[in-house]
């Protein structure tokens, strides 16, 4: 009898035994499931995730706003030609010569006035504004140009109103095709009176630069 319930225990213990791995293989795989992810394998998403944001950051660089558009002296003083009127009004107390200001060249207009060649910001703005006229050498146009002297002074009164002196700070003879002082950086306007040297000579003219009075 005692033997027999040695067996019959053995076999309980058994059972139990067999049961408790059962069940410590089935808790261990739930426990398992539910650990927290492997940092590590975080920080490799994140840094997977890297070369992406990257990308967009680069792109967002290239993406520039265009510059702001300023207008160039070439394009003002176009601008200023296709209006087809009259700019202003010359005034030189020394010759007795006062005129009004034609926008561009023009064959006829020339024959009556001067005429805007070329300007940086427009008439009485910072910067060289060109003015053309004939030298008929007759007392018209731009004839008695050749009396003007340094610190002479002039008057320029544009469409607005405004009236501005301008004193003359230089006189010279150079080149017909000489365009180099066009472009004159000046905070303060300038006006360039231009005329043929003489009535027959047209390769060569007459400058007069003056700079209004601040």
């Amino acid at each position: 009898m005692k033997q027999k319930n040695l067996v019959i225990g053995i076999i309980v213990s058994v059972c139990i035994l067999i049961l408790v791995a059962i069940f410590l293989i089935v808790l261990g795989k739930k426990i398992k499931k539910t650990e927290p992810a492997d940092p590590n394998y975080a920080e490799e998403q994140i840094n997977e995730d890297k070369p992406i944001i990257a990308t967009i950051e680069r792109k967002t660089e290239e993406i520039e706003e265009e510059p702001e558009y300023v207008p160039t002296p070439a394009d003002i003083t176009q601008g200023i030609q296709e209006q087809d009127i009259n700019i202003g009004t010359l005034n030189i107390p020394k010759i007795n010569y006062n005129s009004e200001v034609y926008c561009k060249q023009n064959a006829n207009k020339m024959e009556v006035m001067p005429c805007m060649l070329y300007t940086n910001e427009g008439p009485n703005k910072p910067g060289v504004t060109i003015l053309v006229g004939h030298n008929r050498e007759n007392g018209t146009l731009f004839s008695n140009n050749y009396l003007l002297e340094e610190n002479d002074e002039f008057y320029f009164t544009d469409l607005e109103g405004e009236k501005k002196k301008y004193i003359i700070y230089s006189k010279f003879v150079t080149a017909n095709d000489d365009v180099s002082f066009y472009n004159n950086p000046s905070e303060v306007p300038i006006i360039a009176m231009q005329c043929c040297l003489t009535a027959k000579n047209s390769d060569q003219v007459l400058i007069i630069m003056a700079k209004a009075e601040e």
